[in-house]
């Protein structure tokens, strides 16, 4: 049975990336992901805490399915990622979503609100009314949704739009959604709000959730488990309050006093 795996299961992943001379010899050699082993859990808050740079973006990338990896293996639900993205890969959309930091750029202006909700949803050959996506517009307080829903991109708030966003990442029903950085393009009363959905959201729909930040404080309030990563490896694994009140690595020290 699935449940005797965790949902994501993560053994010695690589990910270099690699610059070269016009002659074709590689001069750089970027660890962006190095050697990383991890699990996530079934209804699981889980962190990845860094700074810039760090490969906490890349490793969501890879988590997400849209780049592949160099060296390791990588699971979910048990089954090899790369078998899952070869033999069904819109199925495996189905299951893993993610929300990026500036929604804006992953936006076609030209399409409206209703337009966006709809595009997945019927490229997955699921069944919707108009109702259906009315009541997702309410469930991330996106309202009134009637109005809202044949607005234009362009007519939303930040706050907004990363609402929309996670409305159509959860229409699919993952059973994991990455939020790389969500809240951090936004002031400090609306990263409230939003990661108070996101945890609502969580509770109610009983999904995992992987949040990308550099903020501990974040990571704190929000996670259950947290991984601090470092030039591509992860230096400090433990549950978030734990890390946070009594860090044991010295980067995972420097990231709480900053």
């Amino acid at each position: 049975m699935k449940e005797e795996y965790p949902l994501v299961e993560a053994k010695k992943l690589k990910k270099y990336f690699r610059e070269t001379s016009l002659l074709g010899k590689v001069i750089k050699t970027t660890k962006a992901v190095d050697d990383v082993s991890f699990s996530i859990g079934r209804r699981e808050k889980f962190c990845i805490v860094g700074e810039s740079g760090s490969g906490k973006t890349t490793l969501a990338r890879i988590l997400a399915g849209l780049l592949d990896y160099d060296e390791g293996e990588l699971f979910l639900d048990g089954e090899r990622y790369k078998d899952l993205l070869e033999k069904d890969r819109k199925g495996f959309r189905r299951k893993v979503q993610i929300i990026f930091q500036d929604p804006y750029s992953s936006i076609n202006p030209r399409k409206s609100v209703r337009e966006f909700l709809e595009r997945p949803l019927k490229l997955h050959g699921i069944s919707f009314s108009r109702s259906d996506l009315l009541n997702i517009l309410e469930s991330v307080g996106l309202s009134p949704a009637e109005e809202i829903m044949n607005r234009m991109p362009w007519e939303l708030s930040g706050g907004q739009r990363q609402r929309l966003f996670i409305a159509r990442a959860i229409s699919l029903n993952p059973e994991l959604l990455i939020a790389d950085e969500p809240v951090s393009m936004l002031d400090v009363t609306v990263r409230a709000q939003i990661l108070s959905l996101m945890n609502r959201l969580y509770e109610d729909r009983g999904m995992s959730i992987v949040l990308i930040s550099h903020d501990m404080l974040t990571v704190n309030v929000f996670c259950d488990r947290v991984a601090v990563m470092y030039l591509g490896k992860f230096v400090e694994v433990g549950r978030a309050r734990d890390v946070y009140s009594s860090p044991i690595h010295p980067y995972s020290e420097l990231l709480v006093k900053s």
